[in-house]
């Protein structure tokens, strides 16, 4: 007899801890995970941006750190730190903070803050889900640059499409890790109705339609977010700033900044723009602007760096024999803006009852995003402290294991 097989649409931190917490039974093949993600590689959220001009060059532009809020997570975190996937966010460059209207930082109580996590030296984040899949040696299957467009119910059983109407076969369970598949918002990002939202008119489910009933009001903000990369002594001069990740008070364009030190020569910033200048730009689509070369000279005083920024059509010209990339970072200009959405990033376990559904053979993974913490980033699928199980534990509770799984482990 075969083992299960389970398809888990998205390839970010909840479903990569999906397959971390089911390493056990993939690893005595007593199921088959197979996860599809639609970007290139794993992170989602937890994504490190790159570019092919300059391999050396890594910005994490949504999750630079992030904190441990549980004990559990705290061990995991601990052993990916042994492994050197992660490194505690501690020593000079590491400090989170408010950025005060005057231009001075003010640090947190280090004697209060919670254990922060950040990649380690020449690594990016995605080394987080990298590492939960089990980097080299992972067990599960995993497919990047595969759009999911279509899930239907078929003998007990999920059928999945994806982009261009390849069959990408036939699973036992599906989980769903974002909202994508599920929210209204797709109707307008791609057209046509949601999938999951089409098969469960076909099911009628009463539990998937709860779930489906639930997540439909559930609304994001937009930020904008710019990613700059400094090079020589404008990389030392950012470098030198007192924080890693700063909150800015009381600003009509900024709502944080991120210092991250690539190497000795290389300093990436990553500015997010506050909800207000996101939505009000939103028409403008994902359009990319570069930077005028006043915002990108060595820092001096910030509050006075962000009133002389100002927009050029494009990025300064390379010489003969010089990558673009390389002149901008030569220029210490703008990398590009991009535009992200923050809020819920993962298909929210919403209540204990609704993690998994038996009846459709569906679970959602995730969890719900720190609203207190504003240094936390807005990922977190490790959710028992907030009453609700994991995604390995509400999937295997749905087919009658819970109790023994738990108990083996």
């Amino acid at each position: 007899m075969s083992p299960p097989r389970v398809a888990v649409i998205g390839g970010g931190v909840a479903a990569c801890s999906l397959a971390h917490g089911l390493r056990d039974s993939l690893a005595s093949r007593a199921v088959s995970l197979h996860v599809f993600e639609m970007g290139r590689a794993s992170g989602g959220r937890a994504a490190t941006r790159g570019t092919r001009d300059d391999p050396g060059l890594r910005v994490d532009h949504g999750v630079p750190a992030f904190a441990a809020l549980t004990p559990e997570f705290g061990a995991l975190c601990e052993s990916l730190v042994a492994a050197d996937v992660l490194r505690r966010c501690d020593g000079d460059g590491s400090a989170f903070g408010v950025l005060r209207s005057s231009g001075t930082f003010e640090a947190e109580d280090a004697a209060g803050a919670p254990t922060r996590y950040r990649p380690p030296v020449g690594k990016g984040m995605n080394a987080l889900c990298d590492g939960l899949l089990g980097g080299e040696s992972t067990l599960a299957n995993f497919t990047p640059g595969t759009m999911v467009t279509k899930v239907e119910p078929v003998a007990a059983q999920w059928r999945l499409t994806s982009k261009g109407g390849v069959d990408l076969g036939t699973f036992d369970w599906l989980v769903v890790s974002s909202t994508g598949l599920a929210h209204p918002r797709w109707r307008t990002t791609f057209g046509g109705e949601p999938p999951l939202v089409e098969a469960a008119a076909a099911l009628g489910d009463t539990a998937l339609d709860a779930t489906l009933a639930a997540l439909a009001p559930l609304q994001s903000k937009p930020v904008t977010a710019a990613m700059l990369a400094y090079g020589s002594d404008a990389a030392a001069a950012w470098a030198s700033l007192p924080f890693f990740k700063a909150q800015v008070e009381a600003d009509p364009v900024l709502s944080r900044i991120v210092v991250q030190r690539v190497s000795q020569s290389l300093t990436a910033v990553v500015l997010h723009s506050i909800h207000e200048l996101a939505t009000s730009r939103a028409h403008l689509g994902r359009s990319r602007l570069y930077l005028g070369h006043r915002c990108c000279t060595p820092p001096t005083s910030l509050p006075a760096r962000r009133r002389t920024c100002t927009a050029q059509p494009r990025p300064p010209r390379a010489s003969p024999g010089q990558s673009r990339t390389r002149a901008r970072r030569d220029a210490s200009s703008t990398r590009c803006w991009s535009r992200r959405r923050s809020g819920w990033v993962a298909c929210s376990v919403l209540r204990r009852r609704c993690a998994a559904r038996p009846g459709a053979r569906t679970c959602t993974a995730g969890g719900r995003p720190s609203r207190t913490r504003p240094s936390c980033p807005r990922v977190g699928p490790w959710s028992r402290a907030r009453g609700s199980p994991s995604a390995a534990t509400s999937w295997r509770a749905a087919r009658g294991e819970g109790a023994a799984s738990r108990a083996r482990r």
